[in-house]
Order: C-alpha cells, then structure tokens, then sequence
C-alpha cells in the first residue's frame, strides 16, 4: 500500500529498512540485545537505543586491519631475524624489533586508533580498494589492546634479555612466541591473547560485591566465523 500523504498534500520519501536490519545484524553479533521491533517498523531506533549503538560500535573495531598488521609484524621480524643471521653483533636487529614493539604499544596506548602496522590496509579501505566490515569482521577493542601489550612488552624483553644479559635462548623464545602468534592470527583470525581479556572481565566481576553493576561480556570470535 503506499504512503499516506502529509498536511501539505506531499507523500513522505519511501523508508529505509537497510539501516534497522544492519543494526540487528550487528547486534547479534556482538552480543548485545536484540534489536526492539519499533526499529524494523520505523527505521530509526529510539533514542536511549542510539546512545547504547555509539557506545558499543565506539569499542569495536575492524579486525581485519588487525590481521593485516600482525602479518606485516611477522614479515618485519623475519627481516630481523636475516640481519641478526647476517650481523650477529650489529644493532640492526634489535633496532627493528625495538620499532616493531613500540609500534604495537602505540596502536594499544591510542585504543588501536594510531596503528602504523595497520597503515596500508587503512589506506587500501579509504580508497574504496578494501570494502567496509561485515558484522562478523568487527571485534571488541580492549581484547586487541591487550593483545598488542602483550606482544609489544615480550618483544621488548627479547631485546633486553639479548642486549643486557646475553641471554640468546630467552630472547629466541620471546620473540618466535610473539611471531608464532601473530602467525597464527594472520591465518587464521584467531587472537589467542585476545581471549585472556574475558578472563580479566570475569575475575573482575567475581570481586565486585553482590549487586553491584557487573562489567559486560565482550564476545571474541576465535574461530572464522563463529559468534565467539
């Protein structure tokens, strides 16, 4: 049936569902409630609804940027490795995985905002070469975070237990741990340090007294496609 007429005898524009349905789509996903029916009737979420969309799509991000640089991480470290092979004493080496550390804590300092690993795929999405995220793409932020700490402080212990104490064999484990890692996750899509952040979230709210408002599971997905 079409669409009553105005006051002014004009007929409103035909509404748009796309916006309703992708918010529902988003919101299963991540994990959060339902979208309400009104949504899919009026095409716009109320405003209370609106407020929670911001604040949950302000702490997801899109993981396949975060792919993209755990896979540029591995190939720098690989170079690292093949000027440590090449200069066992030089400070080459140790410079790189030194900048590649420090690129990982400044990606987690600025809440993933400022990833110099994640640059090109960046560059490739806003030239329109790299279409946007699908639902199943986006990831919570303080996992990722988390991840990139971790990674940026084993990487530099590697370099001080080499440099400070000679400690060949630890500073190998460190860094083929952290390479292993983001191997893995540049396959695979799976984050393995991601999933301790659910382990810190549940601690956290087993400390808070009864009653008290509890801190929001995030849903890291660690398997291609799956809703975890």
């Amino acid at each position: 049936p079409g669409s009553r007429p105005s006051v002014d005898g004009r007929r409103p524009p035909p509404r748009d569902f796309s916006r309703a349905k992708h918010l529902a789509e988003v919101s299963r996903e991540v994990g959060t409630p339902a979208a309400p029916q009104q949504w899919l009737l009026d095409g716009h979420p109320p405003r209370t609804s609106t407020i929670d969309e911001v604040n949950q799509m302000s702490q997801m991000t899109d993981s396949r940027g975060f792919r993209t640089g755990a896979a540029i991480s591995v190939l720098l470290l690989g170079v690292a490795a093949l000027l440590h092979t090449s200069e066992p004493t030089g400070s080459a080496s140790a410079l790189l995985v030194v900048a590649i550390a420090a690129a990982m804590l400044l990606s987690a300092a600025t809440g993933l905002r400022v990833s110099l690993l994640g640059l090109p795929f960046r560059i490739l999405r806003e030239r329109g070469v790299i279409g946007a995220p699908a639902p199943k793409d986006l990831q919570p932020v303080p996992g990722l975070r988390l991840a990139q700490v971790m990674g940026g402080t084993m990487l530099l212990l590697g370099v001080l237990a080499d440099t400070a104490f000679a400690a060949d064999l630890v500073a190998l484990a460190l860094v083929v741990t952290v390479a292993t890692l983001q191997s893995f996750l540049a396959i695979t899509g799976i984050c393995v340090a991601c999933k301790l952040y659910g382990v810190v979230v549940w601690f956290q709210n087993r400390s808070l007294p009864q009653g008290a408002t509890t801190i929001a599971p995030q849903k890291i997905r660690m398997t291609k496609g799956s809703g975890r």
